[in-house]
Order: C-alpha cells, then sequence, then structure tokens
C-alpha cells in the first residue's frame, strides 16, 4: 500500500502491472515537488529512487508499505537593488543589492529633515505595491532596481502685515538650503515698523 495516498501537498496513485509488479505514482499538488520515497513513515529511510514521481516494485513478494514526501518549492529570487536618488535627502531600509520573489519584503524611504518622500520608481523585472507609500513592498520576477525619490520640501511664509505692502525684497518661500534670510522692512503710511514677530500676540521675534 501507499501511505500517505492523498494530502495538501500531492496524491498518490497505485497501478497494479502484474501478479508480482506494482507501480506508485506520485502527484505533487501545484508548488509542491516530490522530496524523496521512504520505507518509514518518519520518512528517515529512504528508499533508492531519487525524486522520480514513480516507485516500482518487481517482484512484490509481500506486503509492502512505502512513503513518499513532498517538500515546497522554494521560491525563486534575484537581486533587486533599493536605492535612493540622493542619499542626503533621505534614506532606504533595507538598503543595496536584496534577494527578492514574488512575495516580496518590506522596504521604508525615510526623508531627513527639510525633505519629503515623493514615489518609488522601479526598472527591469522589480516592483512596488504601492508607489505613493514610503513603507510598501517590493516584489520581483527578474533583477531590477527599487528607488525612492526624495525632494526638498518648499516651506511657504505668511506674512501679516496689518494693512501695509510687503517689501518686495522679502521671498515667498524658504527651503532647508535657503542662506540666511534677511527680512527687509514693511512700510505704513502713517507708522513706524516696530518688527518681525512670530506670534500675534508680539512676544516672539
Amino acid at each position: 500500500k501507499m501511505s500517505p495516498d492523498s494530502g495538501i501537498a500531492g496524491k498518490v496513485f497505485t497501478e497494479k502491472k502484474s501478479i508480482i509488479t506494482i507501480i506508485f505514482t506520485a502527484s505533487p499538488s501545484p508548488g509542491y515537488r516530490i522530496q524523496g520515497w521512504y520505507s518509514d513513515a518518519n520518512c528517515t529511510n529512504p528508499l533508492n529512487n531519487g525524486t522520480n514521481t514513480t516507485y516500482t516494485i518487481n517482484p512484490l513478494t509481500t506486503n509492502a508499505t512505502v512513503y513518499v514526501k513532498y517538500e515546497e518549492i522554494p521560491e525563486e529570487k534575484f537581486a533587486v537593488t533599493i536605492q535612493t536618488n540622493n542619499p542626503n535627502y533621505g534614506t532606504v531600509s533595507p538598503s543595496g543589492s536584496q534577494q527578492v520573489g514574488k512575495s516580496g519584503i518590506n522596504i521604508t524611504a525615510t526623508a531627513e529633515t527639510g525633505y519629503q518622500f515623493d514615489e518609488w520608481t522601479c526598472t527591469d523585472g522589480a516592483s512596488v505595491k504601492d508607489a505613493s507609500n514610503p513603507n510598501t513592498i517590493a516584489s520581483a520576477t527578474a533583477e531590477g532596481t527599487v528607488t525612492a525619490n526624495f525632494s526638498i520640501t518648499n516651506y511657504t511664509i505668511t506674512y501679516n502685515l496689518n494693512g501695509g505692502p510687503n517689501n518686495t525684497s522679502n521671498p515667498a518661500s524658504y527651503t532647508v538650503e535657503t542662506e540666511t534670510i534677511t527680512l527687509q522692512d514693511p512700510t505704513k503710511e502713517g507708522f513706524l515698523f516696530a518688527g518681525w514677530y512670530t506670534t500675534s500676540t508680539f512676544s516672539e521675534t
């Protein structure tokens, strides 16, 4: 007899060829393969049959029990480079060459202060689940690259001028790479400019 005769990993069929010959045929389920044939249920005593799909007993002179062991086919993986468009703008984890398959790996992009994550871009056989999410999954069907793209954050400056016009030299925005800004005095007819403040209570300059 053949044991087990069926399961999630595959099935076994018995073909009686003659009174003294019997052939066992193993049929792995998709994603599985034959690891070997054994004479014991613990699969510690291998039969001399390798990973063949059939096992023949000839001549059959007594009751016989054989076991086939299945194993999951390992996922094929490929070298995928995880990188950034500019290492000064942000980092990725993991980084460098990674072994990646269809099931994917978790990747994270972290922007430095003053910069922002924009999107992931991929080449060749690499892809990501969500290109706009800094925390996503990268997968691959061939070698490729996955790049985290960062850019400089542009900060808007809001001026509350209490009815007076701003000095045209004062900028409307700045970035982390902007040199020190010296704000020029605004004007208002009939008033003297007393200074710039960061609070509406004029308590912090």
